[in-house]
């Protein structure tokens, strides 16, 4: 793990591959990690956090300066015990989401294909996981999910539509996802729900959370 001061306002963290191995975790959950751990420093009376990022492999942490300037952050950080934790330890994510889903995607007779399963397959293989949210992208309220166990991959789309309605449950890549409004897009779309990812009158307003555990429930439309 490294850490460096990013502008007069903010620290990046910089998640180290070996050390995550070692620990028997991706680097996904050693960031996951981080910032469960610098949020529970948070309730613990650390201040001067503002808003914390996580990535693919980074965390950005966002500082008032004013009270937690960068590198007295950066010092302090040791004495946080941040250290990637093994694997027993790993914040198990309670929370969870439930996301009832309509499976009618354009993509399932080709992801059922890509997979050598049936279509009804695919379904159960896809709602009967449980994923956590491994950080935002994109558009406001898309979270990337990955599979806690193993789960087989998708490619992208050769040619992305111009047009993903909103709230369509794709896969690209070992990620799922739902798209939180209408826009362009390249993953393989399994269904659609429902719910709304992304609301401004919600605290937050994105539904789903990095380190938050999410189920696909099967819904008949």
């Amino acid at each position: 793990m490294k850490a460096r001061p990013c502008g007069d306002a903010a620290v990046l963290i910089d998640i180290d591959d070996a050390e995550s191995i070692e620990a028997g975790l991706t680097v996904q959950d050693g960031v996951l990690s981080i910032h469960q751990r610098l949020k529970d420093a948070q309730q613990r009376g650390l201040e001067g956090i503002v808003d914390m990022v996580p990535a693919a492999r980074t965390l950005l942490v966002m500082l008032d300066p004013k009270i937690q300037p960068p590198r007295d952050f950066v010092a302090k950080m040791e004495s946080l015990h941040l250290e990637t934790p093994a694997v027993g330890n790993l914040s198990s994510g309670e929370d969870i989401v439930t996301v009832p889903t309509v499976y009618d995607g354009p993509d399932l007779g080709t992801v059922a294909e890509l997979w050598g399963v049936s279509a009804d397959d695919v379904v159960s293989m896809h709602s009967g996981m449980t994923w956590k949210a491994a950080f935002g992208g994109f558009a406001p309220g898309f979270t990337y999910l990955l599979p806690t166990g193993d789960f087989p991959t998708v490619p992208r789309l050769d040619s992305p539509r111009p047009r993903i309605p909103q709230g369509s449950v794709g896969m690209a890549g070992a990620f799922s996802g739902v798209y939180p409004q209408q826009s362009p897009g390249g993953w393989q779309l399994l269904g659609h729900t429902d719910l709304a990812m992304w609301d401004t009158s919600r605290t937050p307003p994105a539904l789903i959370q990095p380190g938050q555990l999410v189920r696909f429930e099967v819904k008949n439309d």
